[in-house]
C-alpha cells in the first residue's frame, strides 16, 4: 500500500468509534459504504476502479479528513442538517441558491 492513502476501512472505524457504534458495526459499515459511493459518484465523480488496490478502497491521505467528516455529517441523525439531506437525495443541486447553501 502507498504511504500517501488511506484505507476506506480506517475511515469508516474512525466514524463508528466517533458515534460508539461498535455493538452495530457491520450494519453501520454497510451504510458507509452507501455514502461513500453517493459522494464518490455525486461529489468526485470519479470511477471508484481508480481507488482500488488488490480489492481495498483507499483515497489520498489529504483527501481522508475531508471524506470522514463529510460523512461524519452525512449519517448525522442528531440534528438537522443539509447535508444529511443532500445525501438523501432531498436537496436539487441544480438550483444555485440550495446549492450556495448546502457549500456554505
Amino acid at each position: 500500500m502507498n504511504e500517501n492513502k488511506v484505507s476506506l476501512q480506517t475511515i469508516y472505524d474512525e466514524i463508528i468509534h466517533h458515534y460508539s457504534w461498535e455493538n452495530y458495526e457491520e450494519a453501520k459499515k454497510r451504510l458507509l459504504r452507501k455514502k461513500y459511493s453517493f459522494l464518490q459518484k455525486k461529489l468526485v465523480l470519479c470511477n471508484p476502479e481508480d481507488f482500488k488496490e488488490k480489492g481495498a478502497n483507499y483515497v489520498p491521505i489529504n483527501d481522508a479528513a475531508i471524506i470522514r467528516e463529510l460523512l461524519i455529517e452525512a449519517v448525522n441523525d442528531s440534528e438537522e442538517s443539509m447535508v444529511v439531506d443532500w445525501f438523501n437525495g432531498k436537496i436539487d443541486t441544480r438550483d444555485s441558491q440550495a446549492a450556495t447553501l448546502l457549500f456554505m
